[in-house]
């Protein structure tokens, strides 16, 4: 176990952030009970053929009101677990990355097993990117964030205007995909920075919109 963090007592733990996780857990309980009981031909299909009565009302309930509702919620839980960590690293005076990279790591094993077995559409690695994305929103200066996209959105837009006038085709997507995620990031470090509180208010607000 890592130096410094130790199972935290119930007593000590907040009791918001398990009801939360409970609720998110359960929802994603209630859609992969509905999405593993179909064939592997009519995933992400919407409602199933045919569905009538008690079945058809559980299964539009799901699919409106449940499905892709709590994966934000549980991004949410992700940004929290980094905070209290962070946190009690502090607290404790006991080095923060390296357990927290080690972590990582080791939620990108279960990731890669769980890829390489039972299911091809696995999660898991999708937070081990965004964990270290996290650190580098987190320990990175906004300008070394800002400047750079906002160079490759700009040459991304010139090259998108000339490619158009001539008829071409379009050679700035790649230059968008990566500096529109540089400006978005270089922008809530320097909120966070700038306003510590209200900063992560605001960009936990807008990540589970």
């Amino acid at each position: 176990m890592d130096a410094g963090f130790q199972p935290v007592a119930i007593r000590d733990r907040i009791q918001l952030l398990d009801v939360v996780r409970g609720v998110a857990l359960l929802g994603i309980a209630l859609v992969n009970v509905e999405f593993f009981n179909r064939p592997i031909g009519g995933l992400d299909a919407g409602l199933p053929a045919g569905t009538s009565g008690i079945d058809g009302l559980a299964g539009w309930f799901v699919y409106v009101f449940i499905r892709g509702k709590f994966w934000t919620m549980f991004s949410q839980l992700f940004g929290m677990g980094f905070a209290v960590m962070l946190a009690c690293a502090g607290q404790a005076g006991h080095g923060f990355l390296a357990p927290y990279l080690r972590r990582t790591l080791a939620l990108a094993a279960f990731g890669a097993l769980h890829f390489i077995g039972p299911w091809t559409d696995d999660i898991l690695c999708s937070y081990v990117a965004g964990a270290l994305l996290l650190m580098l929103v987190f320990h990175a200066k906004p300008q070394l964030l800002l400047w750079p996209g906002t160079l490759l959105v700009a040459v991304a837009a010139g090259l998108g205007v000339a490619a158009g006038a001539a008829g071409q085709a379009l050679p700035w997507q790649p230059m968008l995909g990566v500096g529109i995620p540089l400006l978005l990031f270089g922008a809530v470090a320097y909120v966070v920075r700038r306003w510590p509180l209200s900063g992560l208010r605001a960009a936990g607000l807008a990540l589970y919109l």
